[in-house]
């Protein structure tokens, strides 16, 4: 359907779904990976950028209060 009208707004409502499903995802992850002194949180999300689609992993410093978008070939082994 993408490739016949080529509206991104088709993926929407895709993306809305699993976005929130990454929510839990996001509160099983944290919980696991980071420690009770780890001011980092990490969230997933899928995003459409034509005519891609794109699973990013974001780290959120709670003590700076800044989001960074992370590229997962240049994290460690465990954390991949």
């Amino acid at each position: 359907m993408y490739k016949k009208n080529h509206d991104p707004r088709i993926f929407n409502q895709y993306l809305n779904t699993y976005n929130s499903k990454f929510q839990e995802i996001n509160n099983l992850f944290n919980k696991l990976y980071s420690t009770n002194n780890d001011s980092n949180q990490y969230s997933f999300s899928l995003q459409f950028t034509s005519p891609y689609l794109v699973f990013s992993l974001y780290r959120y410093d709670k003590e700076t209060k800044i989001s960074t978008s992370l590229d997962l070939e240049h994290q460690s082994t465990g954390f991949k």
